[in-house]
């Protein structure tokens, strides 16, 4: 007997439908995973959207197109009450966030159709990658546009950051999503 013999115990040959149903467990399993992944993804463009863009867009002022007032008063009715009396920042919102509720909409619709694919009754039926060929233009569409703002984005985050009260406001928002 060889030293190989002794440390790797004989496996019995597994049958094919054994083999089959792994399969079929493992796959089904990375399809559950892929759907909660972007059910959490949703769930956090859509908590970003309500908690952060929404309330910076429900202070825009007469300042210009697509600019905000933030102010170190919250909640957004009292601010808006005190915009006259308190020292004022401007905010791009949407240089900051470029198309994030555009984003939200594909990616809501990815999910509904992600659902639908996996209510199938017959795992082996189900065919996801016919979802996302029927959504390659969609994301392909709203993510180039995301991409090709993103540095702006980063950009102007970073100058907003250097100033105290925006980025105080930043921190709320922030902490609001926690």
């Amino acid at each position: 007997m060889t030293p190989h013999d002794l440390s790797t115990p004989a496996s019995p040959a597994l049958d094919p439908e054994e083999i089959r149903m792994r399969k079929m467990t493992r796959r089904s399993k990375v399809i559950q995973e892929l759907v909660q992944t972007e059910k959490d993804y949703l769930t956090d463009l859509e908590l970003c959207i309500r908690e952060v863009v929404q309330p910076l867009r429900n202070l825009q002022v007469n300042l210009g197109q697509d600019q905000a007032v933030i102010v170190t008063t919250y909640p957004p009715q009292l601010i808006l009450e005190t915009v006259s009396f308190t020292f004022c920042q401007v905010v791009d919102v949407d240089r900051l966030f470029t198309n994030t509720e555009t984003v939200c909409e594909v990616s809501a619709a990815l999910l509904h159709r992600l659902h639908r694919a996996i209510a199938e009754p017959d795992k082996e039926a189900v065919v996801i990658g016919e979802v996302f060929i029927q959504a390659k233009a969609a994301l392909e569409d709203v993510y180039k546009i995301y991409c090709y703002h993103h540095d702006d984005a980063n950009t102007s985050l970073k100058s907003y950051e250097k100033e105290e009260e925006i980025k105080q406001h930043f921190t709320t928002c922030v902490s609001a999503l926690k």
